[in-house]
């Protein structure tokens, strides 16, 4: 049995061996097998092409099953990303919902972020000695906004720092400052405090066409430019909370009420 085993591989690598030699050059291959070859190994030769053949069908079919498959697991993976994402979205926007039927219900319960005496005290005698120190000064003294401020003009605040005309705004379009006049009920003329005078006159001492102008345009910087300069002054100041521009307002609001 074992000589018989033997006996077969050996026919089995002559018979892959011819065959290959076959595919390079079958018809002179082909008319020496049938002369010198015995029965035998021609039909190992016939069964190791026909093996062959088949197996590269087989590797064709797992191949483009393999694809298949991948394909189908992108989409299924993309599908479930977006369920997820919009799953995420309307949780979001319950919550949103949520919130503000709670705020319209009980009002008292939501208080604008503001900051306290104690945290104006320090922010009006620590902030730096520059725009963005002067023009935080001044946002905590009149309730300008962050957009106003963007929008002023040195011809907007008065020579002596008593008053600023506010008649525009910026706002941002597709990633961009752009200037646009403020809605009717909100063009007016804010009184400049007398202790806070001095930073709208420095404020008002450029050579730029807006006191907030960008370097790479004739435009104001943008908003989001503004509020990171904002809140990076504000962590600069010890025992203060960290806020955006908005806060301002809120705290001038505040103190307006209470007054």
């Amino acid at each position: 049995m074992f000589n018989t085993t033997r006996r077969l591989i050996r026919m089995a690598i002559v018979g892959t061996a011819a065959y290959y030699l076959y595919k390079e050059k079958p018809e002179e291959v082909k008319a020496v097998m049938d002369k010198v070859l015995p029965e035998s190994v021609k039909k190992e030769i016939r069964k190791t092409k026909d093996q062959y053949e088949s197996l590269q069908e087989l590797k064709a079919a797992a191949s483009d099953m393999t694809e298949g498959m991948a394909k189908l697991a992108g989409e299924a993976t993309e599908t479930l990303l977006k369920s997820l994402q919009n799953k995420e979205v309307e949780e979001q926007m319950a919550e949103i919902q949520k919130l503000r039927k709670q705020q319209k219900e009980h009002p008292e319960e939501f208080v604008p972020d503001t900051f306290t005496p104690r945290e104006v005290e320090l922010l009006m005698s620590e902030l730096p000695e520059d725009r963005m120190g002067w023009s935080i000064r001044l946002m905590l003294r009149t309730g300008i906004d962050m957009y106003e401020l963007l929008a002023l003009t040195p011809w907007n605040i008065q020579t002596d720092g008593s008053m600023i005309r506010v008649s525009n705004q910026v706002k941002t379009r597709n990633g961009e400052p752009v200037v646009v006049p403020v809605k009717s009920d909100r063009n007016r003329i804010i009184p400049v405090p007398p202790d806070v005078r001095i930073y709208a006159k420095r404020l008002r001492k450029t050579d730029s066409e807006y006191i907030w102008q960008s370097r790479d345009s004739d435009l104001p910087i943008k908003p989001s430019s503004f509020t990171s300069q904002f809140k990076e002054h504000i962590g600069e100041v010890p025992q203060v909370r960290i806020f955006g521009p908005k806060v301002a307002v809120n705290t001038y609001e505040a103190e307006k009420e209470e007054k």
